[in-house]
């Protein structure tokens, strides 16, 4: 075709589709190889945002693709892109449920912006959603309460189970392909958020649960370096007991040999999971579980790894390795957990006497894998380390009953402490000492009128301040909603002006000094976030029952690296 007649036609094209949606009203942004159709949202003081759902940023992750890094988008499209509905999530197994959701075609963004026609650019949100690297969409969460403060809020969806994190430990499939979605997602805010009213040079990193420890993870890849300039990791960081797999290929030839892929060399095995129908790879996870746990707690089979001797790799160390080296991205760092985490697990166990008598007659050989240290201590110690806890935290002979309260609050804690608050304070003392930039730690115990343990659990049981519960209130969801109470609009708003002025400024404020953490301090230093018009700063010696946890791990040698903090 002559290239005036092109020119023409794409001329006459765009003003047809303009006048169209000019028509419904239906807002547009042309970027450089699509024109994309959104639509108006109004947020919950009433100011009117711009959606745009469903915005592919890499090419399908299907057939050949399956198991490879993302290939960027380089073909201009010649239609409008209709981004006005959630996109499908990344295929995985619904272990509640027992069926499997979503599909492989599933590497879409969505843009949240106040911002369409004003020339002032905002500083903007990459979002990573929650769900152990196995399960979730970032569809879960949307900007109807974060659109009353002038920021852009964009969510990803990541490759997530087998088809993001599986690993061969060689070249074949280095692993860690759901990060790398991540860093192509980043990379495209980058080049096109300007579009959207966006600051390209102020995106913050933001992650709750595998999402922060996506979030950190970023602050310890070259490949992510200089693209964001702060971010937050709420309960999870990379030093999370569900972040890092120390044996992947064992895990991988599991799966294959239940797929019916055995083979000789790993090419050939991967090869042959590649023709695999996405469902018998989903199959072939949950009888991972089902031989593992029953399924009555969840097991996060493939997790990020470290990739030796590859060339563009995400990460080639374990992250505590690269945290003591130093050699890490300085940038300014929130993070903190809610003060009964292990809830998101005991919830759905509390009222299950089946489950506890089945976990009660296995402790020894289910505990590692409910505190996830099967890969990481040698096997003659995790019957040790299993007596051990349960000694301290439910009792030698106490039975695990249903509506218990020792059951419940020993089991809760055991995992509250063993997998959130020591990781916490480990990896904010480490980044802190690495970083000149500033780290800061926080603890939130404000209970709302709504938790996701009554999702969870199917009762309204007071379980405390579970796992998500914080970000529940501030991002608009399913399950919570923050204009119940008069309190919970004031902790709404609170909470959103200490994840505003982190963003825009580095430093959280919630209207008192918040000191940074120190990496060789005695006492671990932190922010207590307790209620709209209660927050302190605290400091502890003991912060997570960390001296008996430093006490086990000298008592079995010093094996318990986990617990060194």
């Amino acid at each position: 075709m002559n290239i005036n007649v092109y020119l023409i036609s794409a001329c006459v094209l765009w003003k047809a589709v303009l006048a169209s949606a000019t028509e419904k009203n239906y807002p547009l942004v042309a970027t450089k190889l699509a024109t994309i159709q959104g639509y108006h949202k109004t947020s919950y003081y009433g100011r009117q945002y711009e959606a745009f759902e469903g915005i592919p940023y890499a090419l399908p992750p299907t057939g050949n693709r399956r198991f490879r890094p993302p290939q960027p988008i380089t073909t201009p499209s010649k239609e409008v892109i209709s981004a006005t509905r959630d996109p499908p999530r990344c295929i995985q197994f619904d272990y509640q449920n027992k069926e499997t959701l979503g599909q492989e075609d599933c590497l879409y963004l969505s843009i949240y912006t106040p911002n369409l026609e004003k020339e002032s650019k905002l500083p903007v949100i990459l979002w990573f959603h929650e769900g152990a690297f196995q399960r979730g969409s970032g569809s879960y969460t949307k900007a109807k309460y974060l659109m009353d403060r002038d920021v852009i809020l964009v969510t990803m969806n990541y490759r997530l189970g087998v088809f993001g994190f599986m690993s061969t430990e060689d070249e074949v499939v280095s692993g860690n392909m759901g990060l790398k979605d991540q860093n192509l997602a980043l990379k495209w805010v980058a080049e096109n958020i300007r579009h959207f009213g966006g600051d390209p040079k102020n995106i913050s990193l933001l992650g709750v649960s595998a999402g922060g420890s996506s979030v950190h993870y970023h602050y310890l890849s070259k490949m992510s370096k200089g693209l964001f300039v702060n971010g937050m990791s709420f309960s999870g960081t990379a030093l999370s007991p569900w972040a890092y797999d120390p044996q992947p290929l064992i895990t991988a030839k599991r799966l294959a040999s239940i797929a019916g892929c055995t083979a000789e060399s790993t090419l050939e095995m991967v090869e042959c999971l590649r023709r695999k129908p996405e469902r018998a790879l989903t199959n072939a996870t949950s009888e991972m579980l089902r031989q593992t746990t029953s399924r009555y707690f969840y097991y996060p089979f493939f997790m990020p790894v470290a990739e030796r001797n590859v060339k563009d790799c995400f990460v080639n160390r374990p992250p505590e390795e690269i945290l003591k080296s130093g050699d890490v991205y300085d940038a300014p760092w929130v993070t903190g957990i809610v003060s009964e985490e292990g809830g998101s697990t005991v919830s759905g166990l509390a009222f299950n006497q089946e489950a506890l008598s089945f976990i009660d007659e296995k402790w020894e050989t289910l505990t590692p894998y409910m505190l996830m240290y099967n890969k990481t201590q040698p096997l003659n110690r995790h019957s040790d380390i299993a007596l051990t806890v349960r000694s301290r935290y439910i009792g030698e002979n106490h039975e695990l009953k249903s509506n218990d309260s020792i059951t419940m609050w020993g089991l809760l804690d055991m995992k509250t402490h063993e997998s959130f608050s020591i990781v916490a304070e480990k990896s904010a003392r480490l980044q802190a000492a690495a970083n000149k930039n500033p780290v800061y730690a926080y603890y939130y115990s404000y209970r709302a009128a709504q938790s996701h343990s009554e999702l969870l659990s199917k009762t309204k049981f007071d379980f405390g301040v579970i796992h998500l519960d914080d970000i529940l209130l501030i991002l608009e969801n399913d399950y919570v909603d923050p204009s119940t109470t008069s309190n919970d609009k004031q902790m709404l708003d609170k909470m959103l002006d200490f994840w505003y002025s982190t963003i825009t400024t580095g430093n959280p404020d919630l209207g008192l000094e918040w000191p940074t953490v120190e990496a060789e301090s005695e006492k671990f230093t932190y922010m207590h976030i307790a209620g709209p018009t209660n927050s302190s700063v605290t400091s502890s010696d003991n912060f997570g029952e960390k001296i008996f946890w430093r006490k086990l791990g000298a008592k079995l040698l010093g094996y318990i690296k986990r617990y060194k903090v």
